[in-house]
């Protein structure tokens, strides 16, 4: 099943390095950032949802130029919602998502071969030659854009018509814009549901402040370490503030709440631990 991915999105905290003939680059978004060890990723063997075995690999999320696989038919709406995250445990883990991609997002051109290519977190860019991979380095976050089909807010999150004045209002450290005064009131009672509608529409705004989204005091000055939430993109100072960000993204962006498992350290479907049972007295 071919499911779209919702964001809005990938936090793409992509540690790109590129083929051996090429020096390793300097961007990253997000969702690799918390991969500890420079080992190669190997093919993902298991869904990252439940951690079952793939199977049949009927069930899958395309996102972002790659293939995230599942175990059936439920998990891909739930990576949909959150793509980076889990992007970014299954480097954490290792694993890699199988890349589809068929042109340079770049220059739009069809790959031929696939000799050039930068490493993103667990993805792998491929580009049509040397000079594109140059430009991959320099802003990721406009590759996976491409890559994705995502394009910049163009229509009001409320009434869906397209943007023609400059109205617009601050959420969450972002600047979103509608089409009348009115809107940012029903968006900001319901914000799931219009920011599920932007995802939708593949589009995405940006934060308003050129600050780091967990440490606030620090400017950024390079857009290394980023992730795309929905249809939110927010950057990071460092690697670090990158894994603070993944192990509590709800903490940072309440209105991600919903799109994080309940329990954000375990895969959400994972088996617990059967308890022991109490102890009975003695009688």
């Amino acid at each position: 099943m071919n499911t779209p991915a919702f964001l809005i999105a990938s936090l793409l905290a992509l540690a790109p390095a590129v083929s051996a003939q090429q020096e390793k680059p300097g961007a990253q978004p997000a969702d690799a950032g918390a991969v500890k060890a420079a080992k190669p990723m190997v093919p993902q063997t298991a869904c990252p949802v439940s951690g079952k075995p793939l199977g049949t690999k009927a069930d899958f999320v395309n996102y972002q130029g790659h293939r995230i696989y599942t175990c059936c038919a439920k998990c891909p709406a739930k990576i949909s919602a959150f793509p980076d995250l889990w992007l970014f445990r299954m480097a954490a883990e290792g694993y890699a998502p199988e890349n589809v991609q068929t042109t340079c997002p770049v220059s739009g051109e069809t790959l031929e071969n696939k000799d050039n290519f930068v490493e993103v977190g667990s993805m792998k860019i491929y580009t049509c030659c040397e000079k594109c991979v140059k430009k991959v380095k320099a802003d990721p976050a406009r590759a996976m854009d491409t890559l994705q089909g995502r394009k910049p807010q163009a229509n009001c999150p409320v009434s869906g018509k397209p943007i023609s004045g400059t109205d617009s209002f601050e959420f969450q450290g972002t600047t979103i814009k509608t089409c009348c005064p009115k809107c940012p009131e029903a968006f900001k009672a319901e914000p799931e549901k219009y920011l599920k509608a932007m995802a939708e529409r593949n589009e995405y705004v940006e934060q308003t402040q050129p600050v780091c989204l967990v440490h606030p005091n620090e400017k950024i000055t390079e857009k290394t370490f980023f992730t795309t939430a929905g249809p939110m993109r927010f950057y990071f100072a460092k690697k670090d503030c990158m894994q603070q960000f993944f192990n509590e993204p709800a903490k940072y962006v309440p209105a991600l709440a919903k799109m994080v498992p309940a329990n954000n350290n375990k895969p959400a479907d994972a088996a617990q631990p059967a308890k022991e049972p109490a102890k009975q007295p003695n009688n």
